[in-house]
């Protein structure tokens, strides 16, 4: 080892074709510091675009932050890009995001969106729509079915009770319907003599129906005649009494006579209640002026009796 430092400058390509590299000795090459085969210093270019004519071993940062270095055939990628905006593109799809450009970005896609609750609304309307419109289909279907199976439930009544029911014909009496020869079950005769019915159970003849007779009731024409004629008695036996205008009047002319006698009675007690007053105020009059007399003779007594002188 010697003490001398030796400086040497060249091109990349000419410093990485020496074998065995001097430890003593600083080389320059492209841009790049080393001693011996240990690299002491790193270029780094910081560039709008690649250059088309790059130096080995430079690495060129981008304005979107991506690094590559060029090997000296080809450009090899050291860091991704970093974008602050995320697009629909797929031009920036292997950068990597910032966290405000995420933020931006969900805060953008959620702003239209509807909160968890109206979400929950919106289901739990649809929920009971559906079991409404469920329920009204359900009942609809019943009552269908329902209505279905009364008509033929009806129509097999029906169809059972005429099976049952066969009308025969008539007889005379009880008796002719009786002795009628092998009867089938639901034969029914009519007898004439009291307008009934009868069927045949299986082992005798039941009564089915009968006429009802209303001969003890009256009809329509009786009853209105018995009315009129009621009508009529009573009316004959009112004549001798008076009418209501008569005793109206009767009643008018007693009131006058009552009204008369006692607006008179009121004027006589008036007259005599005033006579009465005018000979009492004169009696008092009198009274008083007698009174009055006598007073003055005693004043005119007593003023002559005192006398009046001055004192020595």
């Amino acid at each position: 080892m010697n003490n001398v430092i030796n400086f040497k400058f060249g091109t990349l390509a000419k410093y990485n074709a020496i074998a065995a590299k001097d430890n003593d000795t600083l080389y320059f090459a492209d841009g790049q510091i080393f001693k011996g085969d240990k690299v002491y210093s790193q270029k780094v270019v910081k560039v709008s675009a690649l250059p088309e004519a790059p130096s080995q071993g430079i690495i060129y940062v981008l304005d979107d932050f991506s690094a590559k270095i060029y090997t000296g055939t080809d450009y090899v990628d050291l860091a991704v890009g970093t974008i602050g905006e995320i697009g629909d593109g797929t031009d920036n799809d292997a950068k990597v995001v910032t966290q405000a450009a995420v933020k931006e970005y969900v805060a953008k896609k959620v702003a239209g969106m509807e909160t968890a609750e109206q979400l929950q609304a919106k289901i739990d309307a649809a929920k009971d729509a559906a079991i409404s419109s469920a329920t009204d289909t359900a009942a609809k279907d019943a009552t269908s079915k329902v209505e279905a199976a009364k008509k033929a439930l009806q129509q097999e009544i029906d169809s059972k009770v005429a099976s049952v029911f066969r009308f025969k014909g008539a007889k005379e009496n009880l008796g002719e319907v009786k002795s009628i020869e092998n009867p089938a079950v639901g034969d029914v005769w009519h007898t004439n003599d009291d307008g009934k019915e009868y069927v045949y159970t299986g082992t005798e003849w039941e009564l089915l129906g009968f006429t009802i007779d209303l001969s003890a009731y009256a009809t329509t024409e009786a009853v209105t005649k018995a009315i009129n004629d009621k009508f009529a008695e009573v009316t004959k036996s009112l004549e001798d009494y008076y009418t209501k205008a008569q005793i109206d009047e009767k009643v008018n002319t007693i009131n006058t006579a009552i009204s008369d006698a006692k607006q008179a009675a009121i004027d006589a007690a008036a007259t005599d209640a005033q006579e009465k007053a005018t000979k009492a105020l004169n009696d008092a009059k009198a009274y008083a002026d007698g009174l009055n007399g006598a007073m003055d003779t005693r004043v005119k007594a007593t003023e002559a009796a005192l006398t009046w002188s001055e004192i020595a």
